[in-house]
């Protein structure tokens, strides 16, 4: 009989330990190692918290671990004309970035549109009728709007006509045995 008192006795035990060790394990996931931080103000004191301190908010702050080395440091923050700043460089930085895709886009779409110099020829004809037909009685309206049509065509065709010139090499090349 003692030995089954005994069994029990070492099993409640055990599930004791094993309940106390998720229960720590529990506690240790729950809450993260506390954060040091440390920064020097304006007067030259040195301040330590837990959190981020105010005073040295325009000043760079350390934060800690709790053996005292460096986890991160967190910058000062910006200034409205600062932050303005960073923000007009990093909008024309994405500009410069996007604006070889753009025009690459636009050249693919003349070329479609334009294939070759025929075409684009044709419809210059076609857009200079259409203008011609439409200012019939405005002679001032019709030199501007046969102008800017030229203009366009012109410097369409100033794009287009490497493109063209390489599709055309392109096509002579696969078509030799």
């Amino acid at each position: 009989m003692a030995s089954a008192w005994s069994l029990i006795t070492v099993r409640r035990v055990t599930t004791l330990l094993g309940m106390c060790a998720v229960t720590v394990a529990m506690a240790q996931t729950q809450f993260p190692a506390p954060e040091i931080y440390i920064c020097v103000d304006a007067q030259g004191r040195r301040l330590t918290s837990d959190r981020k301190i105010l005073e040295c908010v325009d000043r760079e702050q350390k934060i800690l671990n709790p053996s005292g080395t460096v986890k991160a440091i967190v910058p000062p923050l910006l200034t409205t004309k600062e932050q303005q700043a960073r923000e007009e460089k990093a909008w024309a930085e994405q500009e410069a970035r996007i604006r070889p895709l753009k025009e690459k886009k636009r050249l693919q779409a003349l070329l479609i549109r334009y294939p070759n110099q025929t075409v684009h020829e044709k419809e210059r004809a076609q857009a200079l009728a259409q203008a011609t037909a439409i200012h019939l009685t405005d002679p001032t309206a019709k030199e501007v709007a046969l102008t800017r049509i030229n203009s366009r065509f012109d410097d369409e065709q100033t794009l287009l006509k490497p493109l063209w010139d390489h599709n055309a090499e392109a096509n002579t090349n696969t078509t030799k045995p």
